[in-house]
């Protein structure tokens, strides 16, 4: 121990002497620094300055109406995107935008098509197409840019779809209102509203029922007709002229009270009329033929007799229908007890005419989300920190054996020094400015950066902790492999920066990954750095500061014990690296 300690001040002494070693010693406790404090300062806020990002906004939408109102979702978006700093919007026409995304000078392209308002009104007209709007994106200027633009979008789609409805929500307690006097509705105003609408149905089958027992006296009467036309077979052209004539304005007159009938409301009876005019269709065209094969017209009146007979049978059937539905209105309307309509649903419809803007509102966004933050960090810089003071931590130590000799020579003073003293005596002025390393890069973050810290005194404990533990593996290894270990080092630190969990969740990184950051002491460093930055879980710093510290023992195993063996095989790479006069 004591050679090791007279290593120590010999180096120390050395230090004095020697101006230039002491800049240099100074650039090496400094650099780390710098490299933690400008990444850390370079992503303080990134998704806070989003607004530089451009993205281009063509709006073709030529608008619609529906019911007299005039709709213009795409105007309404532009309008609200004027007002939005998310991104940095760009209202250009599609030429320009397109242009602009294959030339890098957009990051994404949000295009509103010319019939977009239309779409978004179909849902009333019965004919449902859904509103597009077409988003293209750059992947290839920016990584990040696009889950960012992509969030933008996002936002752009849950607003229209929000606003759309509200303003059928809005639109609907409007057609609640019974009245501009009207603050409220009473259940007698819900049950007249619906005997109104029972008497308009009734009245409109009762109307049908009569015009289909006209049909069928037009029917009886044509059917009289044929009966006697068939017994003169000499004069049958002329018989069947008139029939002919007969059926033709028989037919019309049915044609224009079928007309008059809502087929949306009676499809049935719509399927039955047409049946019968199709009927009516068959038979004037054998009263033609019949005209033109008098050899044949017993015959074909015989024919069309069964068919006008088929065509009073389905006449029968549709006013039996007809005739049903209106006794069951009618049985509906005379029972009291069907239109039993409770209180609490009477209420529920005079809250939303009361309140019908607070009902929009409610039908737009109906879940509310309360976000209680646990542990919260007050910007993306400080959530960085722990990584980034991390990794310089890590820098530095790199930069201490690619600038400082691990090797100790024998002098006058110090002679046969063993490999466990010379280990121990250099590794002592590496640790010390890894530690002045560790302490400038805590400093700076919290007095220079501003970074959040809810327990600074930890934060710093852990930093020289991690400062000491690194700096103990970087030169262990460097000591026992030479250039070969600085190699190591070089490769351990990109397998951390990749795996450790430090940027993205160990959760989402490929297996393997998950599988070797229990054996990186990035993993543990960070962890306990977070701990101090934004709350401390006791059980979990100091699970995470012992598994950190489990490196101690091993590296001392290695330098101590292990690299007895390897010394030799060292110390002939490391001769045959000088020899090269450019390498070692």
């Amino acid at each position: 121990m004591k050679t090791a300690l007279g290593i120590f001040k010999r180096d120390v002494k050395r230090l004095k002497t020697n101006i230039i070693a002491v800049i240099v010693l100074l650039g090496i406790c400094i650099l780390p620094s710098l490299y933690a404090w400008f990444n850390i300062a370079a992503v303080w806020d990134p998704y806070g300055n989003t607004g530089g990002i451009p993205v281009a906004v063509v709006n073709e939408d030529k608008g619609s109406s529906l019911e007299g109102i005039n709709v213009n979702a795409g105007e309404k978006i532009v309008t609200n995107l004027k007002g939005n700093h998310q991104m940095g919007w760009k209202f250009v026409d599609k030429d320009k935008a397109m242009d602009g995304i294959k030339e890098g000078d957009y990051y994404a392209v949000v295009y509103i098509p010319k019939d977009f308002s239309e779409d978004m009104i179909s849902v009333a007209t019965g004919t449902i197409t859904r509103p597009e709007i077409t988003y293209y994106v750059n992947e290839k200027k920016n990584g990040i840019a696009p889950k960012i633009t992509d969030k933008g979008v996002e936002a752009i789609q849950t607003q229209v779809n929000s606003s759309f409805i509200g303003t059928v929500t809005g639109y609907m307690t409007d057609i609640l209102k019974v009245g501009e006097e009207k603050a409220s509705v009473t259940k007698d105003d819900i049950v007249a509203g619906i005997n109104k609408t029972l008497d308009n149905a009734s009245a409109d089958l009762s109307a049908l029922s009569s015009g289909i027992s006209s049909y069928q006296s037009t029917i009886d009467s044509a059917v009289s007709l044929i009966d006697a036309n068939i017994t003169l077979a000499g004069s049958v052209d002329d018989s069947l002229s008139g029939a002919e004539n007969r059926i033709e304005g028989d037919l019309s007159k049915l044609k224009e009270q079928h007309a008059a009938i809502d087929a949306d409301k009676f499809p049935d009876i719509d399927k039955l009329l047409t049946k019968v005019e199709n009927g009516f269709d068959k038979c004037l065209d054998d009263l033609k033929q019949a005209g033109s094969m008098s050899s044949d017209a017993q015959d074909v009146l015989t024919s069309l007799k069964s068919s006008l007979n088929s065509v009073s049978d389905s006449l029968t059937s549709t006013k039996s229908a007809v005739d049903g539905s209106i006794e069951r209105i009618d049985t509906f309307r005379n029972n009291e007890d069907s239109l039993n309509i409770s209180d609490g649903f009477v209420d529920i419809i005079n809250k939303i005419i009361s309140n019908p803007k607070s009902v929009s509102e409610f039908m737009a966004s109906p879940v509310k989300i309360s976000t209680e933050k646990v542990y919260p960090v007050a910007d993306y810089g400080s959530a960085m920190a722990p990584f980034y003071t991390t990794l310089a931590i890590w820098v530095g130590g790199i930069i201490m054996v690619a600038i400082m000799k691990t090797r100790v020579r024998e002098d006058d003073q110090l002679r046969n020094i063993t490999p466990r003293a010379a280990y121990i005596g250099r590794s002592l002025i590496f640790i010390i400015t890894g530690l002045v390393q560790a302490l400038i890069i805590g400093l700076g973050n919290i007095f220079f950066l501003g970074m959040q810290c809810k327990n600074p005194l930890l934060f710093m404990v852990t930093c020289l902790i991690t400062s000491f533990v690194f700096t103990l593996i970087i030169y262990t290894l460097t000591v026992s492999f030479g250039s070969i270990g600085k190699a190591l080092c070089v490769i351990w630190l990109v397998l951390q920066v990749a795996g450790s969990g430090g940027t993205y969740p160990i959760e989402v990184l490929p297996q393997s990954f998950q599988y070797m950051s229990h054996f990186m002491p990035f993993t543990f460093a960070c962890d306990a750095m977070r701990e101090t930055v934004a709350g401390v879980y006791t059980p979990d710093y100091i699970t995470d500061m012992l598994k950190l510290l489990c490196f101690v023992p091993l590296s001392l195993l290695l330098g101590l014990v292990l690299r007895n063996p390897l010394r030799r095989l060292n110390e002939f790479f490391e001769d045959r690296l000088e020899d090269t006069k450019f390498m070692g």
